[in-house]
């Protein structure tokens, strides 16, 4: 299996490529692991703005019918 290393992409997120990849990309990698403790890939870790609302988080002062609605 080849090295792994993370990097960002153009969108933000958070990516394992190959390390081989990575350098005929020119892409700088980012020092944190890529691979989970099984050494598989970790997933892709999109980018969500500070202060960006989770769409499946209810607000701790929503009532009980407004979590329930739609």
């Amino acid at each position: 299996m080849p090295e792994f290393v993370r990097v960002r992409a153009e969108n933000g997120a958070e990516v394992s490529i190959p390390a081989s990849l990575a350098e005929a990309a020119g892409v700088k990698p980012l020092p944190k692991p890529a691979t989970g403790n099984d050494g598989l890939p970790l997933p892709t870790k999109l980018r969500v703005p500070k202060g960006a609302a989770s769409a499946d988080h209810i607000h701790p002062e929503a009532s009980a019918s407004d979590a329930q609605e739609g």
